[in-house]
């Protein structure tokens, strides 16, 4: 009888893995991706926090592959030394849109600074293996720049 119940609860857990892997499947193929992998603003927003968190290498992690062996830990230490010093501590990052064009696209993210300026940034983004990652640093940088320039101009 021991066996049989066993058996009973082996066959229960397959049949309910099983249907988990077919309902993933569907959503995959069905090109749902976004329920399952974070979509470009979340992306967008997840970088710039842990910029300002200085988890340099949670924020690497957002960055594509073309960008890997130009930018370090160290490059977006010092990028988040100049922005503090432009405009003091990031003190929210909120996601505000994202566009989407095949493999590429952009995302919206207005940050606001301890000193009450406020940017909005648009953050190209390129799809890797079905995963958001941002291709460039420049409107980050331009934080920096446009700051220096004495322009109260969003991005």
């Amino acid at each position: 009888m021991k066996f049989w119940l066993g058996f009973k609860s082996v066959v229960w857990i397959s049949g309910l893995i099983g249907f988990l892997l077919l309902a993933i499947w569907i959503l995959i193929s069905q090109n749902y991706t976004e329920i399952i992998t974070p979509s470009a603003q979340t992306t967008g927003e997840t970088f710039l926090r842990a910029l300002a968190a200085h988890r340099f290498e949670g924020a690497l992690n957002e960055l594509s592959s073309g960008l890997e062996g130009e930018v370090t830990t160290y490059d977006l230490k010092v990028l988040m030394e100049h922005i503090e010093r432009a405009h003091h501590t990031i003190d929210r990052v909120s996601a505000v849109s994202h566009s989407e064009t095949g493999e590429l696209g952009s995302a919206r993210v207005e940050v606001r600074f301890s000193n009450g300026v406020r940017r909005t940034l648009d953050l190209p983004m390129r799809r890797e293996n079905g995963i958001w990652k941002i291709s460039s640093l420049e409107p980050v940088w331009d934080l920096i720049f446009i700051y220096r320039l004495g322009r109260e101009v969003s991005l």
